[in-house]
């Protein structure tokens, strides 16, 4: 499979192992419905908490129960 025009190689090797079943970071197989790795997921989402500031769900506040 050849990089298409204007992809850089990151992206090649990330549609390359969606392709494959794999984590789109490393060779683990990803969660069911995710194209990550369970260590990948819980580090992107840490990485998105921190850049929004948000802060963990509380009993009795607002939004659904994790």
């Amino acid at each position: 499979m050849s990089a298409a025009v204007g992809m850089t190689r990151q992206r090649a090797y990330q549609l390359r192992h969606v392709a494959l079943g794999l984590c789109v970071s490393c060779s683990a197989p990803p969660v069911p419905g995710v194209e990550e790795c369970t260590r990948h997921l819980v580090a992107r989402r840490a990485r998105k908490r921190a850049q929004t500031h948000s802060r963990p769900w509380r009993p009795g506040g607002p939004g659904r129960p994790p």
